[in-house]
């Protein structure tokens, strides 16, 4: 995890990092929701950290990371009490 602030972080490790803990639970929300799609019940547990709604100013990537995955766990689920 990428512990420098955000302006010194190696941007390979900065990508990487963004890739694990936002793009990956993109796609594994995806592919559950299509999967779901043809149920009845349906459920996604997404696991954040206090850090995505109180700024954790040690690390930018990882409360933004975490707030990207709140936000789209509350979008999900507004989509899917409307279908």
């Amino acid at each position: 995890m990428p512990s420098a602030p955000l302006n010194d972080a190696d941007l390979d490790q900065t990508v990487a990092f963004i890739n694990v803990n936002a793009v990956a639970s993109a796609v594994l929300c995806r592919a559950a929701i299509r999967f779901m799609s043809k149920r009845k019940k349906r459920s996604i547990i997404n696991v954040a950290s206090i850090g995505g709604v109180i700024p954790y100013f040690v690390n930018e990537n990882y409360g933004a990371t975490k707030s990207y995955l709140i936000t789209l766990s509350r979008l999900i689920n507004r989509k899917a009490c409307k279908d």
